[in-house]
């Protein structure tokens, strides 16, 4: 006699106690779910969860539309902000730094030579505001640093819309642009409490 198949319903214990995320989701939704928690841009989210680029518009304007998507992905976000420690208030402090950042803090400079800063030596806000460091080696044999600031402009747009300055809807800065300084300031925040942490998911 063969072994007794599950019901459902012990299915669907077999699957929470392997930590599998019940979600009523396709596979393929919960991969675009996961994606657009990241960084926010639909089509690109879309594609990064198998869909066809020409039709990645489309299929990522359908599926903010589905209620179910739309849970999901604010539980994804939860999940991130509640692990990497994310408030409002932090939030800001993190944009402040950025948009206040002065490259002064990072560099000197003086007669046609320039100097940067020891890391040991940064300001927290001034270290913050640092997108990149990389060391850059020439054919010559000499050696440069090249250090890459996170942009200011959208950091700003996003305060001055915190506190009123500017409409919701006209800081004038492209979304993209925008979503990806989060996503950077996000990252940020994850490199420091040890990188992010991906849920189980089922197919």
């Amino acid at each position: 006699m063969g072994a007794k198949r599950r019901t459902g319903r012990g299915q669907a214990k077999a699957r929470k106690a392997a930590g599998i995320v019940e979600t009523g989701l396709t596979h393929k939704e919960e991969l675009f779910a996961h994606e657009y928690a990241i960084d926010g841009i639909a089509w690109k989210a879309a594609c990064r969860a198998g869909v066809k680029q020409s039709h990645a518009r489309s299929y990522s304007a359908g599926l903010l539309r589905k209620p179910l998507v739309q849970k999901r992905i604010q539980e994804l976000k939860e999940l991130r902000f509640k692990r990497i420690e994310v408030t409002a208030d932090r939030v800001l402090e993190e944009l402040r730094r950025i948009g206040y950042s002065d490259l002064r803090d990072v560099l000197s400079w003086r007669n046609g030579s320039i100097r940067v800063r020891n890391s040991t030596h940064l300001a927290d806000d001034a270290a913050v505001a640092i997108a990149e460091v990389a060391l850059e080696e020439h054919p010559n044999g000499k050696r440069t640093t090249k250090i890459k600031m996170h942009k200011k402009e959208p950091a700003l747009a996003l305060l001055a819309k915190h506190v009123g300055l500017i409409a919701p809807d006209d800081d004038g800065v492209d979304p993209e642009v925008k979503a990806q300084a989060i996503k950077a300031m996000l990252d940020a925040m994850d490199a420091r409490t040890g990188g992010p942490t991906e849920p189980s998911t089922g197919d």
